[in-house]
């Protein structure tokens, strides 16, 4: 009878990937800008991505929302992109 949880369990994986870590894959390619507000210290998560692994760390310093993918640092209102090739 608990069937109502995994339905939401996806929906909560969405929300935290699209608002949180302000990921956006499209067939042309990704684009990652997190929120400017993160609720917790930091937050972290590993994507394979048409093959390509992607570590994306977001991080709470001083009320300042600092995020990095593959180790290279942005801050926050910066936008990750990159197109993919066929």
């Amino acid at each position: 009878m608990n069937d109502w949880y995994t339905g939401s369990a996806t929906v909560l994986l969405k929300v935290l990937c699209r608002c949180v870590f302000g990921i956006e894959v499209s067939l042309k390619g990704l684009k990652i800008s997190p929120a400017s507000y993160l609720p917790c210290k930091d937050a972290a998560i590993h994507l394979s991505i048409r093959g390509k692994v992607y570590d994306i760390k977001v991080e709470n310093i001083d009320e300042s929302v600092i995020f990095s993918v593959n180790g290279k640092k942005f801050r926050a209102g910066e936008v990750y992109s990159e197109t993919f090739s066929n």
